[in-house]
């Protein structure tokens, strides 16, 4: 796996692609991460990991009791940003800059674990096209959902090539983008550039609230879910 989606260097976006205002026909990019321009040690808590688009859309979290660790060298000697759901680690960051747009969502991401589900992004709404979650489903699928307007695909199987971020603790590369005035195939689900599938629904999202990084509600914010992941680096287009 190639751990970095990014040139860092000079650049202002991912391999020079986007811009912060979408202007001169460059698509969008509302919020990049990378875990390797943080100035942290090993087991450092992570209050702030910033946001490198321009757009300040930084994922935060002021709690220290709720802050996820940096570990160093964690992904061919690069850093990686660690939850623990029994310690209800979480970042939150605002899920409406994709909200009304058309939207792809990247990231280099593990599960550390099987159990049921293990959410990357999550919201807090349980309304139709008002939640989108990405998630490792047990160890079969990666699933992009917007409640009720759902895509679940089976991961690339071990033995294939292209199969990092099947197995736990093993980083893939994931995308989920909606392109609603595409022709069909509106929403597509891809593991290291390799189509898990698609859906045939253009709709957008109306709003993205309470969106985080390892947490989820399905009853509005009245309770939350925690999932064990990590994360290397997240490429959030709108259009």
């Amino acid at each position: 796996l190639f751990i970095s989606l990014t040139s860092i260097s000079l650049a202002q976006s991912p391999a020079g692609i986007g811009n912060a205002d979408g202007s001169d026909g460059q698509p969008k990019l509302v919020m990049w991460l990378d875990a390797s321009v943080l100035s942290l040690n090993n087991d450092d808590l992570v209050s702030e990991w910033t946001d490198l688009s321009g757009n300040s859309n930084h994922a935060t979290q002021l709690n220290s009791s709720n802050q996820p660790v940096f570990k160093t060298n964690s992904l061919n000697g690069k850093p990686v940003i660690s939850f623990d759901r029994t310690s209800d680690n979480f970042l939150e960051f605002d899920g409406n800059t994709i909200a009304n747009s058309d939207y792809t969502f990247t990231f280099i991401a593990t599960r550390h674990s099987d159990n049921y589900r293990r959410l990357v992004v999550g919201g807090h709404t349980n309304s139709a096209n008002r939640n989108l979650h990405l998630y490792f489903n047990g160890s079969n699928s990666f699933n992009s959902h917007h409640w009720g307007n759902d895509f679940n695909g089976t991961f690339v199987s071990t033995s294939e090539t292209y199969s990092s971020g099947t197995s736990i603790d093993s980083y893939g590369i994931f995308s989920a983008l909606l392109e609603s005035g595409a022709a069909s195939n509106h929403r597509r689900v891809y593991q290291n550039n390799t189509l898990l599938g698609t859906r045939n629904v253009s709709t957008q999202l109306s709003d993205f609230n309470g969106a985080a990084f390892a947490r989820f509600s399905t009853n509005r914010g009245s309770s939350y879910e925690y999932h064990d992941i990590s994360l290397a680096e997240v490429i959030t287009y709108a259009d």
